[in-house]
């Protein structure tokens, strides 16, 4: 890391300053500014190191548990912040999942990890253990928007026609059309996170990770088509988790029971067919699909919804 550590070891004493000793130190504030870099979203590189950010929370997504190599559980959370130049997504590890965050109130992070998304195609920031997450004092969100103000300034409106691969955090409206309840479970394996059989039997491992799998994670998956108001432009759109329960009311973990209940795959498709026609609005990236080579939207969050 090119920088030099302090190790404090078994002949080490650590004892509290006098106040003349504490006198003669700076101020912590003054320690941060010598310290860390103030950056604008915006400015952020992935080879950046010190660096501060200080945003408004956008999203709060719920934690989630993942196996480690070592056998035991690890827990995270993603969050997306903003400010005035952009958004970006912030993952809290371990105890950081259990700090209360509101969705609109601002934050400081100090020196954040940074690392590449492959998945999303964008830089993301990640707390570590030199890591804090702090409240900005007054003076330091004095030319913060507002959390209405940014909805505005991160959120561009976009027709279907102009939309561009790459976009990111979209707000766009349109009429669901052509929703598939071809495959509405998407099984996956709890370990790894990789897709399986939705049909795997108790103690088969899993191709990816070789664990042995009790019992999948299901997650909600419906495929359809978003087309424009004024013109017959459309897109291909997939809704996943959360937004799939949304849209079809009805939780995860009751829509397997059901299945399981009625041995019946089919048992949803009434609540799949009436999404036909829907009204809606969302908060959405634009991504290619190498797979079937077209553009599709992965939306992030629901706004309205009505017939």
């Amino acid at each position: 890391m090119y920088a030099v550590d302090l190790n404090v070891g078994s002949t080490s004493r650590i004892r509290k300053l006098t106040q003349e000793e504490e006198f003669m130190l700076p101020s912590y504030e003054t320690i941060e500014e010598m310290i860390y870099t103030t950056e604008t979203i915006d400015e952020i590189d992935e080879d950046d190191q010190n660096i501060r950010v200080i945003a408004r929370i956008f999203e709060v997504n719920e934690p989630r548990e993942f196996n480690k190599q070592d056998g035991t559980t690890g827990r995270l959370r993603r969050i997306e912040i903003a400010d005035m130049t952009g958004s970006i997504n912030l993952v809290l590890w371990n105890e950081d999942v259990d700090i209360e965050y509101g969705v609109g109130d601002a934050i400081k992070i100090d020196n954040p990890r940074i690392q590449y998304n492959d998945n999303e195609n964008r830089l993301e920031l990640q707390t570590g253990g030199n890591t804090s997450i702090l409240t900005p004092s007054v003076n330091e969100i004095e030319n913060l928007p507002s959390f209405e103000e940014l909805q505005e300034l991160v959120y561009q409106t976009r027709t279907i026609s102009t939309i561009e691969d790459g976009d990111v955090n979209i707000r766009i409206k349109g009429i669901i059309t052509d929703p598939s309840n071809n495959k509405i479970l998407l099984a996956k394996c709890p370990s790894c996170n990789n897709s399986i059989d939705e049909f795997a039997e108790e103690g088969e491992t899993c191709d990816y990770c070789g664990a042995e799998i009790d019992e999948p994670k299901y997650t909600l998956m419906i495929p359809a088509r978003l087309k424009d108001y004024d013109s017959e432009d459309d897109i291909a759109i997939t809704f996943f988790g959360r937004l799939a329960e949304d849209l079809l009311d009805i939780t995860t973990k009751d829509a397997v029971e059901l299945i399981n209940d009625s041995d019946d795959l089919g048992v949803l498709d009434g609540r799949v067919d009436d999404l036909e026609g829907l009204n809606i609005e969302i908060i959405a990236d634009v991504d290619f699909d190498e797979y079937s080579e077209q553009t599709r939207l992965k939306p992030k969050k629901i706004l309205s919804k009505e017939y």
